[in-house]
C-alpha cells in the first residue's frame, strides 16, 4: 500500500496533540510526552509521506522503535532506510512544535513579484532588528532541546538523530538547527502573533517593525537575553539601507516609499572584478590582458558584462544608475584599445569610430 493513502486516511489526534505543544513552546513553557507521538501511525505518515517508502516499510521501522530501548548503540547499528524514517519523523515533529514554517523562505530577488511583495509588507516599516545566526554545533541544539523538551526518551532519540544528521549531510543539519533557534528567538518577541515581515538570507533573519524607538530597544533586550553565545543581533532605524542580495532596500527620505536599489558600492566592486579601474575616483585603466583579441572581440567582451549587470539589477528602481558604470567601462575600453596600438587615446577613438562600433550601453529594461 502506498504511504499517501495511509496519510489520507489518518485521524486528527497527533496533529491535537502537536498543537498544544506548539502553544506551550510559544508560550515558554517546557513541553513533555514527545516520544508518545510516536506510537501514531499517522505521525510516521504524515513525516515521510515524500520519502517514496511504503506503508509496511514504514510501520517496520516504528515496530523496531517500539520494541527497542532506542540506544544510541542500536541506532548506529540500523540499515539506511530506517535511518532516514526515524530521522525524519523526529525531525517533522520538531518542525511542528518549534514552527519553523514561521520563518520564511531565503530569498533571491529574482523576480519582480519577490520584489513587489517586499516592498508590500515593509512599507510602514521604520525600525530592523537582524538575527545572525552563526555556525551551530549539535552540543548547541542537544543543549536547547533538552531545556525545552522535558522527555528523557526522545531526547536520547534525537541526540542519535542529530548526530547522525550532521554527520551525513550538515548543510540540512546547520539549515534546520538555525530554524530552530531563530523559532525559538522569535518567541521572546511580544510580537510574535502578530504578523512580523521578515526577510531570510543566509545566516540573517530581518524582522521589520513600525514602532518607537524605546519600544525597539525593550525587543532587542529580550532578544539579547536568549540569544546563544555565537550569535549577534542588533537594530536600527530603516533610513539606513539594509543589503540584500546585492540590492540596497531602504525608505525614501520622506518615509513615505520603500527603495530597492543598486548600491553604490557595487558600481565600485564591479569596476574592479572587470578591471575597468577605480570607479571611486574615476580613473579607467587599460586591460591588457584583452590586447591580444581584435577590437570588435574586446568591444563584445565589455558590452558582455554590462548586459550580465543589467540582468542582475533590472528591477532596481536606480537602473538608470548602471549608466555611470557603461560611461566609465567606454573609457576603460578606449585605455584598452589605446595600449592594443601604442596610440593617444584621441588616435585609439578615431580608430574605434572608424569601425563604427557602438558605444557600451546598459542595455534599456523592459516594461516591469
Amino acid at each position: 500500500m502506498r504511504l499517501d493513502q495511509g496519510v489520507m486516511n489518518m485521524t486528527t489526534k497527533p496533529l491535537k496533540q502537536l498543537a498544544i505543544m506548539k502553544d506551550r513552546i510559544s508560550s515558554k513553557r517546557v513541553i513533555k510526552d514527545c516520544y508518545k507521538l510516536l506510537k501514531y501511525e499517522q505521525t510516521w505518515f504524515l513525516a515521510c509521506n515524500r520519502l517514496g517508502y511504503t506503508k509496511e516499510q514504514v510501520l517496520a521501522t516504528q515496530l523496531a522503535l517500539k520494541l527497542n530501548k532506542s540506544t544510541s548503540q542500536w541506532f548506529s547499528q540500523l540499515a539506511n532506510a530506517d535511518l532516514e524514517i526515524i530521522s525524519e519523523t523526529c525531525l517533522f515533529l520538531l518542525d511542528e512544535i518549534f514552527s519553523t514554517d514561521q520563518i520564511p523562505p531565503q530569498i533571491q530577488l529574482t523576480s519582480i513579484d519577490q520584489i513587489n511583495e517586499i516592498k508590500q509588507q515593509f512599507h510602514k516599516v521604520n525600525w530592523m532588528i537582524t538575527i545572525e545566526t552563526f555556525h551551530i554545533d549539535r552540543s548547541e541544539l542537544k543543549k536547547l532541546l533538552n531545556l525545552l523538551i522535558d522527555d528523557l526518551r526522545f531526547n536520547g532519540l534525537l541526540s542519535s538523530v542529530i548526530d547522525w544528521l550532521q554527520q551525513h549531510d550538515n548543510p540540512r543539519f546547520q539549515q534546520f538547527a538555525r530554524e530552530i533557534f531563530l523559532s525559538f528567538y522569535l518567541t521572546n518577541l511580544k510580537e510574535r502573533n502578530k504578523d512580523l515581515p521578515m526577510i531570510y538570507e543566509e545566516q540573517k533573519l530581518h524582522i521589520g517593525f513600525s514602532t518607537t524607538k524605546q519600544h525597539i530597544n525593550h525587543l532587542y533586550q529580550q532578544l539579547c537575553s536568549s540569544l546563544k553565545n555565537n550569535d549577534n543581533c542588533y537594530f536600527k532605524h530603516f533610513s539606513h539601507p539594509l543589503i540584500l542580495n546585492n540590492y540596497q532596500i531602504k525608505q525614501d527620505k520622506n518615509m513615505k516609499s520603500l527603495r530597492i536599489e543598486v548600491p553604490q558600492q557595487r558600481l565600485i566592486e564591479y569596476a574592479k572584478l572587470f578591471q575597468y579601474g577605480d570607479f571611486h575616483n574615476q580613473v579607467p585603466k587599460a586591460r591588457g590582458g584583452l590586447v591580444h583579441r581584435s577590437v570588435f572581440e574586446i568591444h563584445s567582451v565589455y558590452q558582455a558584462e554590462l548586459n550580465q549587470i543589467a540582468r542582475k539589477y533590472r528591477y532596481a528602481d536606480n537602473f538608470s544608475c548602471l549608466g555611470q558604470l557603461a560611461y566609465f567601462a567606454q573609457l576603460s575600453f578606449v585605455k584598452t584599445i589605446a595600449l592594443k596600438y601604442s596610440c593617444t587615446m584621441r588616435q585609439a577613438k578615431v580608430r574605434i569610430n572608424e569601425l563604427k562600433l557602438p558605444r557600451l550601453r546598459i542595455q534599456r529594461r523592459k516594461d516591469k
